[in-house]
């Protein structure tokens, strides 16, 4: 902001009788928010309490139209909101949109955005839709009677083939919603066929060109088009798994055992994904998703997992696994299925089962 813009503001604060900071003025006109045209619709909440409180246990009838959080935190809750809010989070050097939710309702504890070098603002605002809550669609967004069905029952043999499910999406699977969707359509932008949403992420955006809106933001929602089967889902379960801490347990032993068999790889590819810019949230975050990947050629069931001649990615994959990594794997794959041995051992899988 230059001098000229900021001799522009203060006179208009005195004109307008503005009597808040005028340090909050340029913050915020620095996010592209001119506070002085409407000073009782926008609050700014610049310190880590005012942020910490935020719009928290404020009613609908006293809280701004909009809500400014400045080099804030990539991680939301909205326990004690009285009401649902719509949520962006920007770059705050560039404002570049990074992530939207739409909806949020009342009491979801943990949404944001992943690892994010710069700096962030979040712009909260009350959603439009207060009455009668946060949009759901008509049948959790299967869009006929038949879709339910499958829906339904892909569900019901997931939870009973795999019982450490029940732990995250409960004994009936409430927490869950899978959708069958014809009309997802990240593929067309350079992302693939299925989506797992945790609660509180209502809003998932790929790029700036397409965005997708889980109908139901407070679940577990797993969407996916025709060209995902039944082994794509139980394998995005997985996700959600890691809110399970006796599964974390081995989901970091596993890691760790691929650290220490595939560290080298891990370093090379890594560095050429950095040159190509496909390391952008950070080493960590690229760590977590090889690893997760290396997970999944292990658990893919029988066509496309251990041992078999199914999916080629997946093959190739488990090129470099030793037996120590297959080991990890069995015993996470143990735990999904809650297979118990009268010694302690574990049960070895040669191919892994059908779904």
């Amino acid at each position: 902001m230059d001098n000229a813009t900021r001799r522009q503001l203060l006179e208009q604060a005195k004109a307008s009788n503005f009597q808040g900071d005028i340090l909050d003025v340029f913050k915020a006109y620095d996010q592209g928010v001119n506070i002085l045209e409407q000073p009782q619709q926008t609050q700014v909440f610049n310190t880590p309490q005012e942020q910490q409180q935020g719009l928290s246990n404020i009613p609908l009838s006293q809280a701004p139209q909009k809500a400014i959080f400045p080099n804030t935190s990539p991680r939301f809750n909205t326990k004690g909101m009285q009401f649902p809010i719509d949520v962006e989070f920007r770059d705050q050097k560039t404002n570049h949109l990074l992530q939207s939710f739409k909806n949020v309702p009342p009491g979801i504890k943990d949404f944001g955005v992943g690892p994010h070098r710069g700096e962030l603002v979040a712009i909260e605002t009350p959603s439009k839709q207060q009455s009668g809550g946060f949009k759901k669609f008509q049948n959790g967004g299967n869009t006929s009677t038949k879709q339910i069905r499958k829906a339904n029952n892909l569900k019901k043999n997931l939870l009973k083939k795999y019982p450490a499910f029940k732990n995250v999406y409960g004994e009936q699977g409430e927490n869950l919603n899978l959708i069958k969707d014809k009309n997802y359509k990240a593929r067309d932008y350079g992302y693939g066929d299925i989506e797992f949403i945790f609660p509180g992420d209502g809003t998932v955006t790929y790029g700036d060109e397409y965005q997708y809106t889980s109908p139901t933001p407070d679940k577990y929602t797993v969407v996916y088009n025709k060209k995902a089967g039944k082994g794509d889902v139980y394998l995005d379960m997985l996700h959600g798994m890691r809110n399970d801490p006796e599964y974390m347990k081995l989901l970091n032993s596993f890691s760790s055992t691929v650290k220490n068999a595939r560290g080298g790889d891990m370093d090379y590819f890594y560095n050429i994904d950095l040159q190509e810019g496909f390391a952008e949230d950070g080493k960590e975050r690229w760590e977590e998703n090889y690893i997760d990947a290396i997970l999944r050629s292990e658990l893919a069931g029988k066509g496309m997992g251990r041992r078999s001649k199914g999916r080629r990615d997946y093959r190739m994959e488990r090129k470099g696994n030793s037996p120590d990594i297959q080991e990890a794997s069995d015993r996470i794959l143990n735990y999904l299925k809650q297979t118990k041995l009268q010694n302690g051992g574990i049960k070895t899988y040669k191919s892994l089962p059908k779904y």
